[in-house]
């Protein structure tokens, strides 16, 4: 018997030795999101944003606080032979809500860094929620070292909403449920359709 739980014991040992020796991580350190990301939140907390509805009725976002904060992500894993050799690092995220006191709808803007053996890449995603209908969101890189990976990736030169012109404009839009969402780097958010009947809602200028 006591030969027996020497060989259970040193059969433990030897599989977390095995274990040690084959599974290896390194940490990169931290990943800042660069200064050319940043600028695609061009707010700096608490502003308020007027939109406009094709039928003149209006609806006031109010910013809260824009936070930052890092989280720790696996870059890649290698397995070799006998060795996992696994990366990772503390990456900056970037977050700021819209919101209005009793309305079902919230602007979310988030802005994170990523890192794979292609390079690093910062992504912006920009999320329409209505508690009541559905949310759409625009997921865009907007700063690489590497591949590209989000779209979307070419703006209209210029759009016409509600009478109102906007440059350089990202449009984002599905048919399940029918919404759509047009973004610019300098003002964000600029327009949305949020039901079926096809109502525009415009930054008000």
């Amino acid at each position: 018997m006591q030969t027996l739980n020497l060989f259970k014991l040193g059969a433990t040992l030897c599989a977390m030795l095995l274990f040690t020796a084959c599974f290896q991580e390194t940490h990169e350190g931290t990943l800042m999101l660069s200064e050319e990301a940043k600028s695609w939140i061009p707010f700096n907390g608490g502003e308020t944003r007027l939109f406009v509805s094709t039928s003149g009725d209006t609806l006031d976002f109010q910013a809260g606080e824009k936070t930052s904060f890092f989280n720790t992500v696996q870059i890649d894993c290698k397995n070799g032979l006998f060795v996992a050799k696994c990366r990772h690092a503390d990456v900056e995220r970037q977050v700021l809500t819209f919101s209005k006191e009793g309305s079902p709808y919230t602007l979310d803007y988030l802005l994170h860094k990523e890192k794979d053996k292609e390079g690093e890449y910062d992504v912006l995603e920009v999320m329409l929620r209505d508690e009541n209908y559905g949310r759409i969101n625009i997921i865009k890189d907007v700063y690489w070292t590497g591949r590209g990976l989000f779209g979307p990736g070419t703006p209209q030169d210029s759009l016409v909403l509600n009478g109102n012109t906007f440059y350089e404009v990202y449009v984002s839009s599905q048919e399940q449920p029918p919404l759509r969402l047009f973004l610019t780097q300098q003002q964000g958010v600029v327009g949305f359709v949020l039901n079926q009947e096809d109502e525009v809602w415009t930054l008000n200028p």
